[in-house]
């Protein structure tokens, strides 16, 4: 069975600003204390993150705007190409685990 975790464009932008902020991410996100001015996102084009949704042009240029960016430019993979993303093959296995798990 396929298990689906839904998430809004707002709650990854939350998780990027939140890396930005930790420490132990300073070196490779920051440049003598700033953010490095050049952002390339690569995501799945799911509803939450496909960059010709409204809401989410919103929601990057906010992410532009407030980490004050020279480039910020997002890439999706083909459609039906996702599933060879090393990343989503890896977390299908814990979803699956995550969804066996009877709370009492």
């Amino acid at each position: 069975p396929e298990y689906f975790i839904g998430t809004l464009s707002t709650t990854h932008i939350v998780d990027l600003e939140s890396i930005i902020s930790n420490e132990e991410f300073f070196t490779i996100l920051k440049k003598e204390g700033k953010v490095r001015p050049i952002w390339i996102l690569l995501v799945d084009g799911g509803p939450d993150e496909n960059p010709k949704q409204m809401k989410n042009i919103i929601q990057y240029a906010h992410l532009f705007r407030a980490l004050d960016l020279d480039y910020l430019t997002i890439r999706t993979h083909t459609l039906g190409q996702s599933a060879y993303n090393p990343v989503e093959r890896s977390m299908a296995s814990l979803f699956a685990i995550l969804a066996s798990i009877t709370l009492p």
